[in-house]
């Protein structure tokens, strides 16, 4: 007997898409019904419903329920925490940590690069001098700021700290996220999708490194966890924070505000709507019935109901008072609001916004002259490249699986770093923001098994080889 999960829309869920299972009309024959000598066959979208004898009855029936349960992500995250842990911990016995660093030698794998930075801002504030010489205004303030309160008010090393925060962060990351997919995909598909995120290539960043990003996908999840659940205010508190975090969380201010536009039905893009219901994939997501013709009302461009909204719905614009506050206090003791952009144009940096970064001629330039511009360093930068592309073509479907606000936010979160890079480094770990893109993106691949077990098969030795460098001093992203 065959089942296939079929989507439903639940409208006072916001548009959340939950499965239910559904036999095929020549299937319907029950178990108990099959010829001798046949076998009932089963697919992979849902717990075996055979039923073994004894102990082996006992052990598949707890392996389905860890499977389709929160335990399997977070027996995936303890498990590969474990794993990088002991790597870093095994690296950075053989070498020294930072100067800076003081806490426990152990932790001082994850303490490198923008953790000096962090560390300065937590113990002696924002600097900035211009375009001249690199300035710790281009790093946002919440995180460094959080290792600050809690090294006052507990003592220790801000940098352990900062540890601490990443690993908790990564920690609501994997059950923000496995809610999320679960909730959307079927079970093979959120699990791979989840895999994806836990095993990415730059994963690190979300198990330990003192770095901002485990926040920063943490609150954004929060964020649109909060909308989905009818939580407008609590969403922009979450937005907020993340828009302190990172420059890139306007493009959460961008899709949170889209996603109340697409709930409400305040805002219908007929493009977009054809693209998210075109073909038997939009009835199958549950398409209304005036949409699944796309060639019905193509006169139509744009339809705006403003009288949709909610009376709470405009607070989802606080979410960009987060990057305000920080613009603001810019502005009063550096007389520049964007600073921290315009620090990007220190030398070694180099990165001002211009044609030079946007056309990559950095790239450009140490393609032209390899072997000799250092070939590891441009295969680790054009991998980065490469896999960002690749989310970023997922986009189309993301749209179609999800609604437009997601493909808005998707968008944003990858082509602003895409743009502001002049060499695509720092592009693979930018990328753990995407969610909606790994949802997809798990999604195919489960579909796909070979192809499955060959990504899966590289990325874990991706992520080992980068977690293991990092801890040695290797610049990974």
């Amino acid at each position: 007997m065959a089942v296939h999960a079929r989507s439903r829309r639940l409208s006072r869920h916001g548009g959340q898409r939950f499965t239910h299972l559904r036999w095929r009309r020549r299937d319907r024959r029950s178990a108990r019904h099959v010829p001798h000598g046949r076998s009932a066959r089963l697919s992979v979208e849902s717990p075996s419903l055979t039923r073994p004898s004894g102990l082996a009855s006992a052990l598949q029936r707890q392996l389905d329920r860890v499977r389709l349960s929160r335990r399997f992500a977070l027996a995936l995250f303890a498990s590969v925490a474990l794993l990088l842990y002991s790597i870093s911990a095994l690296m950075i016995s053989g070498d020294k940590p930072e100067a800076f660093y003081a806490g426990p030698r152990w932790l001082g794998g994850w303490v490198r690069f923008d953790a000096g930075w962090y560390r300065s801002i937590a113990d002696n504030g924002y600097f900035f001098k211009g375009e001249t010489e690199q300035s710790s205004v281009a790093f946002f303030p919440l995180y460094p700021l959080l290792t600050r309160w809690l090294s006052h008010a507990f003592g220790g090393d801000p940098s352990a700290w900062g540890v601490l925060i990443t690993l908790l962060s990564g920690f609501g990351v994997a059950v923000l996220f496995w809610n999320w997919a679960s909730a959307r995909l079927a079970p093979p598909a959120a699990r791979t999708a989840f895999a994806m995120l836990a095993v990415w290539p730059y994963a690190m960043y979300l198990y330990g490194a003192v770095y901002a990003d485990a926040l920063f996908v943490f609150l954004v999840l929060a964020a649109f966890v909060s909308i989905e659940h009818g939580r407008v205010l609590l969403a922009a508190v979450f937005g907020a924070l993340a828009t302190a975090t990172r420059p890139v969380g306007i493009a959460v201010v961008a899709g949170l505000t889209a996603r109340v536009l697409e709930q409400r039905g305040v805002l219908r893009l007929a493009f977009l709507d054809r693209i998210r219901w075109f073909g038997p994939q939009g009835a199958r997501a549950g398409a209304p019935e005036a949409l699944r013709d796309p060639t019905i009302d193509q006169g139509r461009i744009l339809a705006l109901e403003p009288r949709r909204l909610r009376i709470t719905d405009p607070l989802v614009l606080l979410s960009i008072s987060g990057l305000m506050v920080y613009v603001v206090y810019l502005w009063q003791k550096f007389d520049d609001p964007f600073a921290f952009a315009t620090a990007e144009a220190a030398p070694g940096w180099d990165q001002g916004p211009g044609p030079k970064v946007w056309l990559k001629t950095a790239w450009v330039s140490r393609l032209v002259h390899l072997p000799g511009s250092g070939p590891r360093y441009f295969a680790g930068i054009t991998v980065q490249g490469l896999l960002v592309l690749g989310l970023l073509l997922l986009v189309p479907r993301v749209v179609k699986r999800f609604g437009w606000a997601y493909g808005v936010y998707t968008l944003g979160l990858l082509a602003f770093p895409l743009l502001g890079s002049k060499d695509f480094q720092g592009l693979g770990r930018y990328a753990l923001g995407a969610f909606p893109a790994f949802a997809v993106a798990g999604e195919l691949l489960a579909e796909r098994p070979r192809l499955r077990r060959a990504w899966f098969a590289v990325a874990f030795c991706a992520m080992c080889f980068f977690s293991a460098a990092f801890a040695r001093g290797g610049y990974v992203a």
